[in-house]
């Protein structure tokens, strides 16, 4: 396994934060959930993501594995491919907090918190 699967990796999981903050519909949905309802769903798609990726890239067909980059399913292979995961992770996470909010998902967010703490009095 190379560097190259490295970053592919965690460019995945960059995507997966960007496609939750700038997909219309989607991304107000997904702002109204809880925060931490948020990072437990992009964390479970990166898992899922390198998940398939290792499957793909173990299955051989005709021979050879499907993702030619990651040919070797050695121990340490798989070791480095969970670093890789881990990183997506991080990425996905450090992504989703600081892209910019558009209106509609800062409008979703305050209707969220209106609803989690009711009014004094």
């Amino acid at each position: 396994m190379n560097d190259y699967v490295t970053a592919m990796v965690a460019f995945a999981g960059l995507l997966v934060s960007l496609f939750f903050s700038y997909v219309p519909g989607l991304r107000v949905k997904f702002a109204a959930l809880e925060e931490g309802t948020q990072q437990l769903t992009m964390l479970l798609i990166v898992l899922a993501l390198g998940l398939v990726s290792v499957l793909v890239s173990c299955i051989p067909i005709g021979g050879s594995p499907l993702w030619p980059l990651i040919s070797d399913c050695s121990r340490p292979a798989l070791i480095q491919f969970g670093w890789a995961v881990f990183f997506a992770g991080t990425a996905n996470q450090v992504t989703y907090k600081y892209s910019p909010k558009t209106a509609d998902t800062k409008q979703a967010r305050a209707l969220r918190d209106a609803d989690n703490f009711p009014e004094a009095g």
